[in-house]
């Protein structure tokens, strides 16, 4: 019982992150615009916590912790201003999935694939035409070694010709291979490479959650989009094995979900919010009739995944 209380109070632990992190970034952009920030929220209903600062700022923790939100007065805000500060959420889920993708890479290094042939690590595997001229090398590319495995055991391996350069700069030509061997194995890399790495994964991840995204909708499908419900059940079901780089692993996609979701054009979210502001720059009255039929759309929606949640959970 204790264990599953605790697993409970983790997981929202887990999740409030990236939720700070979203609302962190609204609330960066405010102060930079110098707008007043009323209150910083992590969750809905009921306050558990609050404290109010020196700015007038109250900081809040409410009863679920599956949300939040910041409020501030946009009132003398510009129409730039504002849609920066919308954008603040989504580029704050992109910091945090890029500063934790660089721990990662920092701590574990980037994952390699090395070919070995009896036991010896292979750095190079050039093919051979029959006057034992070079024609291609195998390990070149991308294609680095799946494919050289597969074909490692087909008659055309056994017969053809091959100059293999090992590890140990030793070279052999061979009149047939089979049984080449796949290892995966991790190089250590330095602080400004994982940076840079970890920013480039976090871009890939939004860029991917982006992609799902527009085909769904343009498949009219739920299939991959999970609402609270099922993002707290994977979330628990992450978090109770105790393994911190699943568990950070799985924050930095939660976090690129986040970020991508908010930038729907649908209200109350970020990305509705953006398009308020465009259609009000056309007309106020435009502006309205998105504002109402957006947000029963986005209610809509939020009921569908909903349902969708629980029958995934029942069944």
């Amino acid at each position: 019982m204790h264990h599953n209380v605790f697993n409970l109070i983790f997981t929202m632990l887990s999740i409030s992150i990236v939720v700070i992190f979203h609302e962190l970034g609204h609330y960066l952009v405010a102060r930079m615009n110098k707008a007043t920030v009323k209150e910083f929220s992590v969750g809905f209903g009921p306050d558990i916590i609050s404290y109010t600062d020196k700015r007038q700022t109250k900081w809040t923790i409410k009863m679920l912790p599956l949300g939040g939100y910041v409020h501030c007065e946009e009132g003398n805000l510009k129409f730039l201003s504002k849609i920066i500060l919308y954008l603040g959420g989504p580029m704050g889920n992109f910091v945090f999935s890029a500063l934790v993708s660089s721990f990662l890479f920092l701590q574990f290094g980037t994952q390699e694939q090395k070919l070995y042939l009896h036991n010896q690590e292979i750095i190079s595997i050039n093919k051979l035409n029959d006057q034992f001229q070079q024609k291609e090398n195998l390990l070149d590319s991308a294609k680095i070694s799946q494919e050289t495995i597969e074909s490692s055991n087909s008659d055309e391996a056994r017969v053809a010709r091959y100059k293999v350069i090992f590890a140990d700069k030793t070279e052999k030509l061979i009149e047939g291979i089979k049984n080449i061997e796949s290892k995966i194995s991790y190089k250590k890399i330095g602080f400004i490479q994982s940076i840079a790495k970890g920013t480039k994964y976090s871009y890939m991840l939004f860029y991917l959650n982006a992609k799902n995204l527009i085909l769904s909708i343009k498949n009219m499908s739920l299939k991959g989009i999970g609402g609270p419900l099922k993002v707290l059940k994977a979330t628990n079901s992450v978090v109770s094995k105790y393994e911190y780089k699943d568990i950070l692993m799985w924050l930095i996609m939660l976090s690129a979900g986040l970020g991508v979701i908010n930038l729907l054009p649908v209200l109350p979210l970020d990305g509705g919010r953006i398009a308020y502001e465009l259609f009000n720059l056309i007309s106020s009255k435009l502006a309205q009739i998105f504002c109402y039929t957006t947000m029963y759309l986005g209610l809509g929606i939020m009921i569908l995944i909903m349902l969708s949640d629980l029958k995934g959970m029942i069944l």
